[in-house]
Order: C-alpha cells, then sequence, then structure tokens
C-alpha cells in the first residue's frame, strides 16, 4: 500500500474523531484558542516502555478520569487496516501530524477545569518531531496551548519489542531525553517516578495529585 492510502486511512480516523469535521482545519491558527489554557490536568510522561498506560489504567480504575495515548491508537488502526509497521513509520511526518490532530481533538473535547490525567499530552509530539527531525513551522503555536499542572516523568522499564513501538533502545533513550527537555523548556517542574512495584508509583503520584489539584468533578 503506498503513502497515499494511508493517507487516507488517517485522514478518515481524524474525521471520526472530529464527528465529522474538515480534519485539515486543525492545525489552523484559528482552530486552537488564541491564549494559553490553564487545566486542571495532569501529564504523565516518559520514555516508550515505561509503563505510562499501566499506571493510567490503575488510576483509571480509581476512579479518575483520564485521556488514553493516542499513538498507539493510529498505529493499531493503520495496522487493523493492512498497513505494515514499515509502511506506517515510513512517514513520519504525517504520522506524528496525525498523532497531534488526536491529541488536539481529545484536549478540546475534556474540560480544562475537569481533574484528568493523560498519558502523552501535546508537547510530547514536539519530541517526536524533533528527534526524526521533521518540519514544525506551521505548528509551533500549538504545543504550549493547554497548560497541565504537573507532568509527571517515569523511569524506563526493560524495552519490549511490540509492532506500535519498534524503537531500539537507542531511539528509546533519546525520546525519553527529549520529552524531559521539553517539559523543562516549557516551564514544567518535571517529577520523577523512579522504577518501582506498581501500587508504590500510584502512591507517589497520588500524593502530589493531592497537593495539586484545584478540584474534581
Amino acid at each position: 500500500m503506498g503513502n497515499k492510502s494511508l493517507h487516507l486511512i488517517f485522514d478518515k480516523i481524524i474525521t471520526n474523531l472530529a464527528y465529522g469535521k474538515d480534519s485539515s482545519q486543525i492545525f489552523m491558527p484559528d482552530f486552537l484558542p488564541n491564549q494559553k489554557i490553564q487545566t486542571n490536568w495532569f501529564a504523565i510522561t516518559g520514555p516508550p516502555c515505561a509503563g505510562k498506560t499501566t499506571v493510567l489504567k490503575a488510576l483509571e480504575n480509581s476512579g479518575f478520569p483520564v485521556i488514553h495515548e493516542k499513538g498507539r491508537f493510529i498505529i493499531e488502526s493503520a495496522l487493523e487496516a493492512g498497513f505494515t509497521t514499515s509502511e506506517i513509520f515510513a512517514g513520519q511526518q504525517l504520522l506524528q501530524e496525525t498523532i497531534l490532530k488526536a491529541k488536539i481533538l481529545a484536549h478540546l473535547e475534556n474540560p480544562a477545569g475537569r481533574l484528568t490525567i493523560l498519558e502523552d499530552g501535546i508537547p510530547e509530539s514536539l519530541a517526536y518531531f524533533r528527534t526524526e527531525k521533521l518540519d514544525t513551522k506551521n505548528l509551533i503555536h500549538i504545543f504550549d496551548v493547554f497548560r497541565y499542572q504537573k507532568v509527571f516523568y517515569l523511569d524506563a522499564l526493560p524495552l519490549l519489542n511490540e509492532p506500535a513501538r519498534p524503537h531500539s533502545q537507542e531511539k528509546t533513550n533519546l525520546l525519553g531525553e527529549m520529552k524531559k527537555q521539553i517539559h523543562l523548556e516549557l516551564g514544567y517542574e518535571v517529577i520523577e517516578i523512579p522504577v518501582l512495584p506498581l501500587p508504590e508509583r500510584i502512591d507517589l503520584i497520588l500524593k502530589h495529585l493531592e497537593t495539586g489539584k484545584i478540584f474534581k468533578s
């Protein structure tokens, strides 16, 4: 299958997420608010294979509203449509722009004042754009529109080989450091969560949620 067919699949996914709206408008400056939005959201970041999804599901099971990772959803949707991992990752600009569009839509749908835990927020995308040396000249206004309460950085677990995450150890380390650096550049305090048993990781995060939340609704 060619890049044109993959583009059509990605466009269909985003159009469905946008409830039929024209997905080509998402990166336009007037699609997003023209000022920063302070949210009551807490972001979980870290390198691939850091246990972010496991932590997010545990918090969700505890009753916290969450926003799940969009990258895995986009990649797995393309795999289900018959594309190979090589085909999907060959067009990094298209892939990362599609993931970013999905994140923007999820952010716009979630009330800013609602306490929410999210995995791989919008600044995450900038790490992938930089690592892959992709073009961001028309996107740079997007990465800091939504401001999070706190950012938790999960240290890496042993690397797993999964179709949705075909990264080498070197690439994994680079992405992790890039994600941390970008959040620091954006003025966030990055709270490191070491490799611990899951209950202990959750306890560390909950302590910060109690001190940082505005309100829970």
